[in-house]
C-alpha cells in the first residue's frame, strides 16, 4: 500500500530461462562475482588506512543491458493483445534469461572504464585507479572504497546518473 493509501500493482515480464538452449539461445553465461579474499583485503585496507567505504545496489541492473548482438524473440505474454503468431523481440536483457548477467557485466565493464577505472588482471570483479579508489561488485552489488569522501562521492554520483542506484551504505 502506498503512502496515500492507494494501492500500487506492478507487473514484471520474466522469460523462461529454463527453456533455453545452449549454442541456440545464448552462446555465453556468467554471473561474476569478485573473489572473497580481494573482498577481505579491501576491507583489511580500508580499516588499517582508515579510507571510506560504502555499498551500493543497482536496481533492476539486468533491465540496464543491451542485447548486444543475440537476436532473442519471446512469445507474447497472455493479457497482451496480439495478432496470432506474434513475438517480441528482446533489445535489452530481462530477468530470467541465462545471459541476463553476462549482459549486465559488459555494459558495467564499459562503463567503468570509461570512467577512467582499470580492471584488476587477479580479479575481473575489481576496478581501480591506483591509490585513489577501488570498486568490487558481485552481479549488482557494489563496494567502493576511497581514500577521500570526494573521490567517493564524485563516483557514487557518476555511477547513479549512469544507472539506478540504491545506497545501501
Amino acid at each position: 500500500m502506498e503512502p496515500d493509501g492507494s494501492t500500487r500493482f506492478k507487473g514484471r515480464l520474466v522469460v523462461r530461462g529454463d527453456h533455453q538452449r545452449a549454442g541456440v539461445d545464448f552462446n555465453e553465461v556468467c554471473a561474476p562475482v569478485v573473489n572473497a579474499t580481494t573482498l577481505r583485503t579491501l576491507l583489511a585496507v580500508a580499516a588499517l588506512n582508515d579510507w571510506e567505504l560504502d555499498q551500493m545496489d543497482a536496481v533492476t541492473a539486468f533491465l540496464n543491458a543491451p542485447m548486444g548482438d543475440e537476436e532473442l524473440y519471446v512469445r507474447v505474454p497472455d493479457g497482451f493483445h496480439k495478432q496470432p503468431d506474434t513475438v517480441f523481440r528482446l533489445r535489452k536483457a530481462i530477468y530470467g534469461l541465462k545471459q541476463a548477467p553476462r549482459c549486465w557485466n559488459q555494459l558495467l565493464h564499459d562503463w567503468l572504464l570509461s570512467q577512467g577505472l582499470m580492471q584488476s588482471k587477479h580479479d575481473a570483479c575489481l576496478y581501480f585507479i591506483p591509490g585513489k579508489l577501488y570498486v568490487c561488485f558481485w552481479v549488482d552489488d557494489f563496494l567502493i572504497l576511497a581514500r577521500d569522501v570526494a573521490d567517493k562521492t564524485a563516483f557514487k554520483t557518476a555511477i547513479s546518473a549512469a544507472f539506478k542506484m540504491k545506497d545501501v551504505s
